[in-house]
């Protein structure tokens, strides 16, 4: 507002009276969970590999997503960033069934990814991160059926500003990148 920044990538609802809002793509969020935990085994049949989501294969579109309630028994970790974050992610377990027990937090998502893999617990983990982090140990990963899970993803910038030259090209390239499906 103060025309501090001349762009914006994010997912917040935003006055498109004084922005222009351009929706760059949709972000999902998965449920990662450590690879040794006992409740994989009840539900393998649902668990998708990081090269499923990297790939967009054809095992990612016809798994059904998983009962999420199955996990209420795990500890989480949540990324401590926002409170519309949290609030969303916990909604996210209410409409599950449960309250998660939230057992550690940290606003780095390479820190609660790490978490998880460590064993200390499992966490959402957004497609974009599981598809463009350069990790070679993945967690399991389970789709979940919640409208909360995905997010538009937009580039905002204030209307009737001038917007640098950079801030114009990266725009551009950002747009072309998302044309020939880098990230989709």
């Amino acid at each position: 507002l103060r025309g501090e920044t001349d762009i914006m990538i994010g997912s917040e609802n935003t006055d498109e009276e004084l922005f222009n809002v351009e929706e760059l793509c949709m972000e999902k969020i998965y449920l990662a969970v450590p690879a040794d935990r006992a409740v994989n085994k009840k539900c393998s049949e649902f668990i998708l590999s990081a090269e499923d989501i990297k790939t967009n294969s054809e095992k990612l579109f016809m798994s059904e997503c998983v009962n999420l309630g199955l996990f209420k028994k795990e500890k989480f970790i949540f990324r401590g960033n926002s409170d519309s974050n949290q609030n969303t992610l916990k909604k996210i377990c209410r409409n599950a069934g449960f309250n998660p027990d939230i057992t550690l937090e940290s606003n780095s998502l390479d820190t609660v990814f790490s978490f998880v893999r460590t064993g200390l617990g499992a966490a959402f983990i957004p497609d974009t991160f599981i598809k463009f982090a350069d990790i070679s140990e993945h967690p399991a990963y389970y789709s979940i059926n919640c409208p909360e899970a995905e997010k538009h993803i937009k580039l905002i910038y204030k209307k009737n500003k001038y917007l640098s030259r950079s801030a114009i090209e990266f725009s551009n390239t950002l747009r072309e990148l998302i044309g020939m499906g880098t990230w989709k």
